[in-house]
């Protein structure tokens, strides 16, 4: 495995994994246990299978913390918050529960965590808000943020969050305004002491139940300049099936100001391009596209974009490629370039048993190529690790 200093990767299905040299983290989508830099396995909190919470199916990582979902109905979904020391030993050191109490909110649907600010957001789509919390012990809730008035229920609002410093930006792929019914939308706002800013939201109109806000990563660029991406994986097709898109912005401090729009340059079958969108610096972003049948291959590529232009630049070669891998249902982007792909779908280990792959980006040639391809610990058919991943 390539040796990436100062990075956790953190992958997903029902466990946590936590890989040393390049510190890769993962979860499985139906696991209760983590793996640590030992090769040992951690069991989830007081936690039986069959339970209905899926341990790490969202995790994201500080350089010494980790926030893992556990977004089930029963028992209540929760939050678990782990300590990792310099020298990669991780204590678990408590639960977070959804402070409303209620049930079928989807707490932990997404994750978000502020490298500079000390709070970490979780969404709840199925009660439409975002939960903020402190990202210090003792994790106290600091306030809500509720949908928008110009919307209403069931605008799956904090499906997807992303959040830099102290910009927080929330998809609600359900959101409707009074030009269409749930176009989507991705609203920025603005974190300061215990009050949230709403300061713009961009729902640009690409014909109803696109799943604009579906995926969004916010990231600052080598310049210093705050930059948004959004999937919206079930716009209008090109010709036949769901095409999908992926929408560029610029963010100034109370502005959200559109860049470009990349749609798939061929359409070969029905899919959903835009599925996972991940920034790598301000000319490149990452997109997936998850075909609609299991007996189609997914694909991930980077495209070049500039104000009112795009072009595909590289589509990464998976070795491991095959039909129903879901290859980029998860993506991250580490500081130095390295990108990491969930394939929960691949059968390395059995059907459904799930991967991760590593691209590093060779400067020499100008080209990311596959570095390592990385299989959860003791996993099996179904287990789906690489659901999530976090760098």
């Amino acid at each position: 495995m390539t040796c990436v200093a100062h990075h956790f990767l953190m992958l997903c299905a029902f466990a946590l994994v936590l890989v040393n040299t390049s510190w890769v983290t993962a979860g499985e989508y139906d696991g209760f246990d983590m793996e640590l830099p030992d090769g040992s396995i951690l069991l989830g909190p007081d936690l039986q299978e069959g339970e209905g919470l899926s341990f790490g199916q969202t995790i994201r990582t500080t350089q010494n913390w980790l926030f893992a979902s556990m977004p089930g109905e029963t028992p209540e979904p929760i939050i678990t918050v782990w300590k990792i020391s310099d020298f990669g030993e991780v204590e678990f050191m408590q639960r977070v529960f959804d402070p409303t109490g209620a049930s079928g909110t989807q707490f932990g649907a997404s994750i978000a965590v502020s490298q500079t600010a000390d709070i970490f957001a979780v969404g709840a789509p199925g009660d439409d808000v975002v939960h903020v919390f402190a990202a210090v012990p003792p994790f106290d809730h600091k306030f809500t943020i509720n949908t928008p008035d110009s919307s209403f229920n069931g605008s799956r609002f904090g499906a997807a969050i992303s959040i830099v410093d102290k910009r927080l930006a929330v998809g609600a792929p359900a959101y409707s305004t009074g030009s269409a019914s749930q176009e989507g939308a991705v609203l920025l706002y603005s974190i300061e002491g215990n009050a949230p800013t709403l300061l713009d939201g961009s729902a640009p109109y690409v014909g109803v139940e696109t799943g604009f806000g579906s995926s969004v990563d916010l990231r600052r660029d080598e310049d210093g300049n705050l930059r948004l991406a959004s999937g919206a994986p079930l716009a209008p097709p090109l010709d036949s099936g769901p095409t999908g898109q992926v929408q560029v912005f610029d963010c100034t401090y109370d502005t959200l100001s559109l860049v470009t729009v990349i749609t798939p340059s061929v359409t070969t079958q029905p899919a959903r391009f835009g599925e996972s969108v991940a920034i790598i610096d301000s000319r490149k972003v990452v997109v997936s596209t998850i075909p609609l049948s299991k007996e189609d291959a997914s694909t991930v590529q980077i495209f070049d974009v500039a104000p009112g232009v795009w072009e595909l630049d590289q589509e990464l070669e998976n070795s491991g490629a095959d039909w129903g891998d879901s290859f980029g249902a998860a993506l991250t982007v580490g500081d130095d370039g390295l990108i990491a792909v969930g394939s929960p779908g691949a059968g390395d280990q059995g059907y459904g048993s799930g991967a991760i792959v590593l691209f590093e980006f060779l400067s020499g040639g100008g080209r990311w190529i596959e570095s390592d391809r990385i299989l959860g610990y003791g996993t099996s058919a179904g287990a789906h690790f690489g659901t999530s991943v976090s760098l």
